[in-house]
C-alpha cells in the first residue's frame, strides 16, 4: 500500500539542466580559468559540491562552490522551468490524499526558492535537503 510520494526537484519536478550547467561552466572560468565540457560537468550530476569541487581542486573547491552558487543564485528564477506536466501530477496524488515529500541534495533554501517559483511547496508537507542529511548521494545510507 503506498503511503507517500517522495519527489526529486532537479531532472524531475523542475528542468534545472541549463543553470547548473551554466554554474559549472561559471565557477571553472572564475576559479581555474578553465573550461569544463557540458558532458563532463553532466557527469557530476547527482553528487554534492563538496565531492565535486574537492575532487576537481582539493585547495580551490570552497572557492569553485562560492563562485557555482554565485551564478546559481543570481540566475536562478530565469533559468529555470517546470516540466510538463508536473503539476498535473502534484495535483492528482494530493487529491489522493497520498501524502508527498520532495527530497534533493540542494541546499534547504535554494530548493523551497524553486518551488515557490512555481508555486509548489503547498504540495510538500516534508523537504528534506542537503543540511538535513549527514550522508548524501551517492551513498546508499543517504535519505536524499
Amino acid at each position: 500500500m503506498i503511503k507517500a510520494v517522495l519527489w526529486d526537484l532537479d531532472g524531475t519536478i523542475l528542468d534545472t539542466t541549463e543553470l547548473i550547467l551554466g554554474s559549472y561552466r561559471y565557477a571553472f572560468r572564475k576559479v581555474l580559468d578553465r573550461d569544463i565540457d557540458d558532458d563532463e560537468a553532466i557527469g557530476n550530476f547527482g553528487r554534492t559540491l563538496k565531492d565535486v569541487m574537492g575532487a576537481y581542486s582539493p585547495e580551490k573547491a570552497e572557492n569553485l562552490i562560492e563562485a557555482y552558487r554565485e551564478f546559481n543564485h543570481r540566475e536562478h528564477d530565469g533559468a529555470i522551468s517546470l516540466f510538463s506536466g508536473v503539476l498535473d501530477a502534484l495535483a492528482n496524488v494530493h487529491r489522493r490524499g497520498f501524502k508527498q515529500a520532495r527530497v534533493t541534495s540542494k541546499t534547504e533554501w535554494l530548493a523551497k526558492q524553486g518551488l515557490r517559483r512555481f508555486d509548489l511547496l503547498e504540495y510538500f508537507g516534508t523537504i528534506t535537503c542537503y543540511e538535513a542529511t549527514s550522508a548524501q548521494k551517492p551513498n546508499p545510507d543517504s535519505p536524499i
